[in-house]
């Protein structure tokens, strides 16, 4: 069964171990069955093998990414629902989550803003841990927060995940324990690195970012005093080689306590500090 799903693969271009993992995942997605139950010895019908075979055949066939196709993606382990509008969830972006879960307890009351949140991921991990929070998750475009809100229903968190349309902080009011953002930081002069099906299926306004990929950091940063309480915590994702830049972005705006944390290829992938008033 898994030779026929890799010779739909041949000269696409992907080495065995990413189409082992694709295959495993929408066999998942689509059957419930994980590799170690095939393992195991629990068989596909002809229906499910040719309905993976289908969605392998058009990933294949117009290079569109696996989880577009059958609109579901995982992050932290949890299921979620993702299409064209919405940012593929990265496991680099886990990171950002879990520097939050180490900095606060579970029991914590805590009022969160996720900043371009998306699929709704992050706020939805956050609300998770976080049980006494009460989270504002906002982006710019509408069809992307139709997915947002997909999903927070889906885990039953429309009481405590608030979602609005917002040009950053433009439908925000009050103060906030937590300000947490994976913003567009691809530079623009970047594209040409882009990976195809990156460039051609996800949404542009989720990727790229003017000065240098820098301009979203600067405006959440900047304005970040009206919304973040004294010593409240701010907390990004950053690109490759950005954190050293927006780490002095925060400091000239009375951010103390910055650190950083390294992904698992070595790359500072966030960035946090604390706000205060009287610096």
């Amino acid at each position: 069964m898994k030779k026929s799903f890799r010779e739909i693969y041949k000269g696409f271009g992907l080495n065995e171990y990413e189409i082992s993992a694709e295959t495993d995942f929408v066999t998942e997605v689509l059957t419930g069955l994980k590799a170690k139950d095939i393992i195991l010895g629990k068989e596909l019908t002809q229906e499910q093998q040719k309905e993976i075979e289908s969605v392998l055949l058009e990933r294949v066939r117009t290079g569109r990414p696996i989880q577009q196709i059958v609109k579901a993606a995982y992050f932290a382990g949890d299921r979620f629902y993702v299409d064209e509008n919405t940012l593929i969830p990265r496991p680099e972006t886990e990171f950002l989550v879990n520097v939050c879960k180490q900095r606060y307890s579970r029991g914590d009351k805590l009022r969160i803003l996720d900043i371009g949140t998306g699929s709704g991921c992050i706020s939805i991990e956050l609300a998770k841990y976080f049980s006494n929070s009460e989270i504002d998750a906002v982006d710019i475009c509408q069809q992307t927060l139709d997915a947002a809100s997909k999903n927070v229903d889906e885990y039953g968190l429309s009481d405590r995940i608030h979602i609005y349309k917002s040009d950053i902080y433009s439908s925000i009011s009050g103060k906030f324990d937590i300000i947490v953002s994976n913003p567009p930081y691809i530079p623009y002069c970047d594209i040409g690195n882009i990976q195809r099906d990156v460039y051609e299926y996800e949404p542009h306004i989720a990727l790229f970012a003017e000065e240098g990929g820098l301009y979203f950091y600067v405006k959440i940063i900047e304005e970040a005093n009206i919304y973040l309480k004294d010593g409240g915590f701010i907390v990004f994702e950053t690109g490759i080689n950005q954190a050293d830049i927006v780490w002095k972005i925060l400091e000239r705006n009375k951010f103390r306590r910055i650190g950083t944390e390294r992904d698992f290829n070595n790359i500072d992938r966030v960035i946090y500090g604390n706000y205060f008033a009287k610096v």
